[in-house]
């Protein structure tokens, strides 16, 4: 429906056919604030903020584990503090998104922008997501001092496909420490290998610093940019993995900076011929 743009109010399935709801939801709010909470097996999304603006998560604690049981999902919203969070569920601790698709694209006057995570407890599925529905845009993230518990399949995940459009820029990731994890550090613009390259995305401007990971159980890094769309401008600044099964796979970038990053034990003077 969403790909042949059937409108919103004809997207009706009758009796007896039924959407597992959201725990908590707000949408088109603004000033909102959930603060010392717990929040337990949710039938889907645990937190999700719909085309709302200035935000506050705070004290929030997680024991959900059904399926899709997303942490918080931020959609189409703006001026966002999520802070001292204790995660503890099935899916993405937070997840950031803006509209799938067409309808993302016909909201790209609504970004998800201005988003502030700090001081937050990571454990579940993976950590910090932004997309893969991401159409309408998002830009301006910043999340720094947290901690990460407990095995994550990725840990720092931006994820879009050649059918999305939209962009993700300006992202800033900073004092953050994980432990072991599947994937460490994963960009792609190929998400499930969907799409057609009709409305390729634009991932650009990102800044990853003092950043540690224990064991990689696949690999550390992977930023997959698209031929016509490349990921443009990624600072990678004193970032450590313990070791990783797979060191770094770059396709379709451009600009992309590393300063002081280890993978494994960090090398000095080379030893001498004997």
């Amino acid at each position: 429906m969403n790909h042949n743009k059937v409108a919103i109010k004809d997207r009706v399935f009758g009796e007896g056919h039924y959407l597992r709801p959201q725990l908590i939801q707000f949408v088109n709010s603004k000033n909102i604030l959930i603060q010392d909470v717990k929040i337990e097996d949710a039938p889907f999304w645990c937190v999700h903020i719909l085309n709302s603006s200035g935000v506050v998560l705070k004290g929030l604690k997680y024991d959900a584990h059904n399926k899709n049981n997303d942490g918080i999902d931020i959609e189409n919203s703006s001026d966002i503090l999520i802070e001292d969070v204790d995660f503890n569920n099935d899916d993405d601790n937070v997840a950031i998104k803006a509209g799938r698709d067409h309808d993302g694209r016909a909201n790209m006057n609504h970004p998800s922008k201005n988003i502030i995570i700090r001081n937050c407890r990571f454990k579940g599925l993976h950590a910090l997501v932004i997309g893969s529905e991401m159409s309408g845009g998002v830009k301006n993230v910043f999340a720094y001092d947290c901690i990460a518990s407990g095995y994550l399949k990725r840990g720092i995940y931006i994820k879009t496909n050649s059918n999305r459009g939209g962009y993700i820029k300006n992202i800033l990731v900073d004092n953050i420490r994980f432990g072991d994890v599947e994937d460490a550090i994963y960009m792609t613009s190929n998400y499930h290998g969907e799409g057609n390259g009709l409305f390729p995305s634009k991932i650009s401007n990102i800044t990853l610093s003092n950043i540690s990971f224990d064991n990689v159980s696949n690999t550390a890094i992977v930023i997959e940019g698209y031929p016509k769309f490349k990921v443009k401008n990624v600072n990678l600044d004193h970032i450590t993995f313990k070791s990783a099964k797979n060191g770094m796979t770059l396709s379709n970038t451009e600009n992309i900076k590393f300063n002081e990053v280890v993978i494994g034990e960090k090398q000095g003077v080379p030893s001498s011929v004997k």
